[in-house]
């Protein structure tokens, strides 16, 4: 009895295992390249107003006030959201944005292997069986029709 199990050679699987940890650094270094962008080199106007206002949530202050002196905009969202980033609201500023990449960066990840899902390849025995059990199923089909 054949198995119908795909065949994968041993250089194949080292290849994709060279890719995968490829990408993986790759993702990471992304993750890196944001923050260091975000926290250091770029104005996070907006990771400030989610952090303020999970702060003033849990402290019963008003979500949708100007707070000049903490950010440059207002809060526009709900206040489930500031309840939800609070995680990162009492975490220090490089740690709470590096972690809050890396939430969107595997977000993201797990969106594209949901949406890019690739069918693993079938063994060339059982693709040549299951189309000649077709023709058969075809041939039998047309056999029994009446005309």
């Amino acid at each position: 009895m054949t198995s119908t199990a795909p065949q994968t050679s041993p250089s194949s699987t080292a290849g994709r295992r060279w890719i995968d940890w490829f990408v993986a650094i790759l993702w990471f270094g992304a993750i890196i390249g944001a923050t260091v962008q975000q926290g250091g080199i770029h104005n996070h106007n907006n990771f400030l107003i989610f952090r303020a206002a999970s702060r003033h949530l849990i402290a019963g202050s008003d979500l949708y006030t100007l707070y000049p002196a903490e950010h440059a905009d207002l809060y526009k969202y709900s206040p489930t959201f500031a309840l939800l980033f609070a995680p990162f609201a009492f975490l220090p500023l490089l740690p709470a944005i590096f972690l809050w990449n890396a939430l969107n960066a595997g977000a993201l990840f797990i969106a594209l292997g949901m949406v890019l899902h690739v069918a693993p390849p079938t063994s060339p025995a059982r693709s040549s069986s299951s189309t000649c059990s077709a023709r058969s199923r075809t041939r039998r089909a047309t056999r029994s029709s009446p005309r």
